[in-house]
Parts: C-alpha cells; sequence; structure tokens
C-alpha cells in the first residue's frame, strides 16, 4: 500500500497529512477540492443529481459535504495558521501535554 501512495503523492493527487499531536497516524486526502466534492457529495448520489432532484439529493449530502469538504478543508487551514504564527514553544508545550495523557 506504500508505494501506490508514495505514487499518488508524487504526482500530486493525494495529499498527506501529519497528525500534529500522535506520531504514525496520517491521513490521506484527495489534493482537487473539485473531485473531494464529486466524490463525497455528487457520486455517492448520482441517479438522482441526474434525475434533476438536486434539492432533495443535496439534503441528503448536505453532512457528507460538511465532513468531508468542508472539514478538511477547515483543518488545513488552520494547520497552516498553526506553522506559520506560533513558536516553537507553543508546539513543546502541546507535545509535553500529550505525552502527560
Amino acid at each position: 500500500m506504500q508505494y501506490p501512495l508514495s505514487a499518488l503523492q508524487e504526482a500530486g493527487f493525494v495529499i498527506r497529512d501529519d497528525d500534529m499531536l500522535r506520531q504514525r497516524r496520517p491521513t490521506y486526502r484527495l489534493a482537487d477540492p473539485i473531485l473531494r466534492f464529486h466524490h463525497a457529495v455528487t457520486r455517492p448520489d448520482i441517479a438522482r443529481f441526474e434525475d434533476r432532484r438536486t434539492a432533495e439529493a443535496w439534503s441528503d449530502a448536505e453532512d457528507r459535504f460538511r465532513s468531508q469538504v468542508l472539514g478538511p478543508q477547515f483543518e488545513q487551514v488552520a494547520r497552516d495558521f498553526t506553522l506559520r504564527n506560533w513558536s516553537g514553544q507553543w508546539l513543546s508545550d502541546v507535545q509535553m501535554v500529550t505525552a502527560i495523557e
């Protein structure tokens, strides 16, 4: 499994996100937001979208959209902000707290 993930990562199709609090627990996500939307919202309910029952389909897809599209995007914004704006002391404090737990 490692080789296919590495190949997809190198090609820019998949992004690996390392967990800042737990070592060796990465998550992988699609790099393209349009593909993320398609796989989370459109694809699971393609029949209703094609039948133009979009209000009904969107109503059922809204939770998936929030958890699989908006959630990961917000997490990435938070990671980027944290890495750019907080000092190393703050991160070492977090590691110390997680070591205590």
